[in-house]
């Protein structure tokens, strides 16, 4: 059984999904780890990645891209409308990003569309 941090510890998760510097490996979320989570651990991962690419000096790469679809992958239906509200934020930072980013390369705008798709067709975002 893998061990993560604890559910209220977010430096603990960042530095455990992304790495540290050169010191700590980044974790893959695989499907041993995934299975682990609860749904209520699904939603608080969910909503700290939502928050993390907020941030102006997200780093898109495809190991985030990772996180955010396994999470999605993993998050029961039907959600409620905070969590509703939480993914509107995550595809209008995923459309700004795809809109904006001339640098970022033809894998990571894929992995973001494919994002983008999953909350379109399967949690009912589109935009109004």
């Amino acid at each position: 059984m893998a061990t993560y941090p604890d559910l209220k510890d977010e430096q603990g998760w960042l530095k455990y999904c992304f790495g540290e510097n050169s010191l700590a490996q980044p974790h893959v979320p695989l499907l041993t780890l995934m299975i682990q989570l609860d749904e209520v651990a699904i939603i608080r991962l969910l909503k700290l990645h939502i928050k993390w690419i907020q941030s102006p000096s997200t780093d898109w790469s495809s190991l985030r891209l990772q996180w955010l679809f396994a999470l999605l992958v993993c998050l029961d239906l039907p959600i409620d409308a905070s969590m509703q509200a939480e993914l509107f934020q995550l595809q209008k930072s995923c459309k700004t990003v795809r809109a904006t980013s001339e640098s970022l390369d033809d894998d990571i705008l894929a992995g973001i569309n494919i994002v983008i798709t999953v909350l379109e067709k399967v949690f009912n975002q589109r935009e109004v």
